[in-house]
């Protein structure tokens, strides 16, 4: 069975939930973590409504971009 990662997070969208984001994204990369990488679109609202998006395979550059996007 593969294992799968989801991210939730409360608060609006900031630089520093996003740069938390990609620490996670990034941290995970960095391991032997084969599965997928969800985000719960609006945090808990998303997780309760089912709304992900794959988080997996971000670029560099969507990664960097990203990370300073408020």
């Amino acid at each position: 069975m593969q294992e799968n990662c989801m991210i939730v997070q409360s608060g609006g969208p900031t630089a520093v939930i996003n740069n938390s984001l990609i620490g996670i994204i990034d941290g995970i990369s960095r391991t032997p973590f084969d599965g997928e990488i969800y985000g719960a679109v609006g945090g808990i609202y998303g997780l309760l409504h089912e709304e992900f998006v794959s988080l997996k395979n971000l670029s560099i550059s969507e990664r960097n971009r990203l990370r300073w996007t408020p």
